[in-house]
């Protein structure tokens, strides 16, 4: 789910943009089915407010039959209990997807959601790429250097670099 702010960090959120061009990398690698699976929607982007929260998003699109996975790296989800009304965003999950970015942050995560809702499914991702997107962030801010770019370019496809470097200008 794009946001348009994240309320715990001061960097600003997702762009259309960007978000189209990595739908555009997705349609190439995954089926029909699993494509159309996807969920995208932009009214996050599209609003008004400055902030913007799972919770509500969430709230706002659920209907009885919606299931629900959280995809959060395990630095993010050690301080889900920051978020607002993290309590009632649980409820609304069927699942949590961790992709873990430290021992510590990960074992913190487990026990805080188990605590939380000890019927929570929590299912602990292989992580990817050694690199969040904080990390990416500063990266980009940077793109003039070729440092940045090379550990960009690890990590993201020539097309959606391309489109993050269009915008960076």
């Amino acid at each position: 789910m794009p946001t348009n702010q994240n309320p715990l960090k001061a960097s600003p959120g997702s762009n259309y943009a960007l978000i189209e061009a990595w739908l555009n990398d997705l349609a190439e690698t995954l089926t029909y089915q699993q494509y159309t699976r996807l969920v995208l929607e932009p009214i996050e982007l599209n609003s008004n407010s400055e902030k913007s929260y799972t919770v509500d998003t969430l709230s706002s699109l659920s209907n009885p039959q919606d299931t629900w996975v959280l995809l959060v790296g395990s630095d993010s989800a050690e301080n889900l209990n920051k978020w607002k009304d993290y309590k009632k965003l649980l409820s609304l999950l069927s699942e949590v997807w961790i992709i873990p970015r430290s021992t510590s942050s990960l074992e913190k995560a487990s026990t805080l959601l188990k605590t939380e809702d000890p019927h929570l499914k929590i299912q602990v991702l292989n992580s990817v790429a050694e690199i969040s997107s904080s990390e990416i962030r500063l990266d980009s801010q940077s793109l003039a250097s070729s440092a940045s770019s090379q550990t960009l370019e690890k990590f993201i496809s020539p097309h959606v670099l391309a489109v993050w470097k269009s915008l960076a200008l």
